[in-house]
C-alpha cells in the first residue's frame, strides 16, 4: 500500500465536449424531415459544429428541421445568429424551422432575443 505522501499528484478532468450534435434524417409524406439535438453550450466556439453539421443539408432540402435544445445548457448571439441563418437559409428552400424542448435558461433568452416569429418554438 502507497502512502499518501508518496503518490505523485494526480488530476482528473470530467471534461464533457463543449457541443454534442446528431441529425437524424427520416422522409415523411410531405418530404425530407431533419431532427437535431443539440447538448452542451452554442456559443462563438461551437457555432461552426452546427453550421457544418447542417451544411450537408443543402442539396436534400428538407422541409422540416427540428432542433431539439432540451440539452443545450448556453446559447449566447453568435449561436442566435445561427439559428437566425438555418431559419432563412430554410425558409428561402421552401423549409421550416422548429425549436424544440428548450431549456429554462435558453426559453429565457430565446425570449429575449425576440427571434422571427415564423421559428415555432415547441415547449413541454
Amino acid at each position: 500500500m502507497t502512502e499518501l505522501g508518496n503518490r505523485p499528484p494526480t488530476t482528473q478532468c470530467a471534461c464533457a465536449p463543449p457541443l454534442h450534435v446528431d441529425l437524424v434524417s427520416s422522409g415523411t409524406d410531405t418530404g425530407l424531415r431533419v431532427d437535431v439535438r443539440l447538448e452542451g453550450e452554442l456559443d462563438l466556439a461551437t457555432v461552426d459544429l452546427v453550421t457544418d453539421a447542417l451544411a450537408c443539408l443543402r442539396d436534400e432540402r428538407p422541409e422540416l428541421v427540428v432542433i431539439d435544445l432540451s440539452a443545450l445548457r448556453f446559447v449566447d448571439a453568435h449561436g442566435l445568429r445561427a439559428v437566425d441563418n438555418i431559419h432563412r437559409e430554410l425558409c428561402g428552400a421552401g423549409g421550416r424551422l422548429v425549436l424544440a424542448m428548450p431549456s429554462r435558461h435558453v426559453a429565457r433568452v430565446l425570449a429575449v432575443a425576440e427571434l422571427d416569429p415564423q421559428i415555432s418554438v415547441w415547449s413541454a
